[in-house]
């Protein structure tokens, strides 16, 4: 069997992760990455899934991630997202109204 993350947004990993330049941006206190996005070896294979759709961060947060010894990287395009008021983001199932920037992702 396969353990997949819960879905895990990337600027998460970016802003818990002193060597991005996102760190210095955290207005809260940064949280281990052991805490967002750790696992033991014994739940191998791991599927890291994230959210978010910026290509470039998704692409340093999956490195991070792979770094980190996840056996594969998966992009959320299921999730359902808000359409309305500050908690809207392009993220998840509203992915799929635009198919060329979840090629780029």
């Amino acid at each position: 069997p396969t353990l997949w993350s819960e879905m895990t947004w990337d600027r998460a990993i970016l802003f818990n992760t002193q060597s991005e330049p996102e760190y210095c941006l955290n207005k809260n206190p940064p949280r281990p990455l052991e805490a967002i996005i750790g696992f033991s070896a014994e739940e191998h294979p791991v599927v890291m899934q994230l959210g978010g759709s910026d290509a470039a961060m998704l692409a340093r947060a999956a490195k991070i991630a792979e770094q980190r010894g996840y056996d594969e990287i998966n992009l959320n395009c299921g999730c359902p997202a808000a359409t309305r008021g500050r908690a809207r983001n392009n993220y998840g199932a509203r992915l799929m109204f635009d198919p060329p920037l979840v090629a780029e992702c």
